[in-house]
């Protein structure tokens, strides 16, 4: 009776550090907790109702994640978003995911690629008045595409590597400024690399994933700029 009480309340730890953990996290991608800022146990106890012991698991695996800095005795910083960091986590993208692609082409759903070729496939107009919403859809759209593409693979460790990648790409997106004209051409690049598997020519999908997220690379340095000004 007493291994099942105390397993029953290690679960219950586990669950309020997950919630800990999944809360700061989108507080954190949200921009409401920004870039550079310092956040203390007692605010997040306060700030979440939950105890200590689980806002302190949370935030070592929020430092796991590369998304806080545990700094001894002065608290924990949110990362900041910085021209190298971008450079290097989309040199990690530009090695692996035309390589994934390269290798494991015809396991992606023809079907599926057929309604994302048709999402992609829309113009968006700047001067819609559900911009916000499509923004966000087309942002959502374009992480599904990757993931689906990395997930190919079938690697743990690749899989961690992108979660966090993609992290740090949702806090970008909310702090730079969101260029109408590179997204309808992003999702035109997204055309063509789908009509590319779709058409099994290997290479040439390989070749515009790659120059895709080296475009991506450069815009989102020159937005990153802009947003500072």
């Amino acid at each position: 009776m007493t291994l099942q009480g105390g397993n029953i309340n290690n679960m219950a730890k586990s669950n309020l550090s997950k919630k800990a953990y999944s809360e700061i996290k989108k507080l954190i991608l949200q921009n409401v907790i920004k870039p550079g800022q310092f956040i203390t146990e007692m605010e997040m106890q306060e700030r979440l109702c939950i105890g200590r012991t689980p806002i302190r698991d949370a935030f070592r695996e929020l430092e796991r994640d590369q998304l806080v800095i545990i700094h001894a005795r002065k608290g924990v910083e949110v990362v900041n978003i910085s021209p190298k960091k971008i450079r290097e986590i989309f040199e990690i993208r530009m090695m692996i995911e035309p390589e994934i692609l390269y290798t494991n082409m015809e396991k992606l759903d023809r079907k599926w690629l057929m309604e994302k070729r048709e999402f992609f496939s829309m113009s968006v107009d700047k001067d819609s008045k559900n911009l916000k919403e499509i923004i966000i859809e087309s942002a959502v759209a374009d992480d599904m595409f990757h993931k689906r593409i990395t997930d190919l693979c079938e690697n743990s460790y690749i899989d961690r590597l992108v979660n966090s990648v993609f992290d740090y790409l949702a806090m970008i997106r909310v702090i730079t400024s969101h260029n109408i004209d590179r997204l309808n051409a992003s999702n035109k690049e997204h055309v063509k690399i789908i009509d590319c598997v779709l058409n099994e020519e290997r290479e040439e999908a390989k070749e515009k994933l790659y120059n895709h997220i080296k475009t991506s690379l450069d815009e989102t340095l020159l937005d990153l700029i802009k947003s500072e000004y």
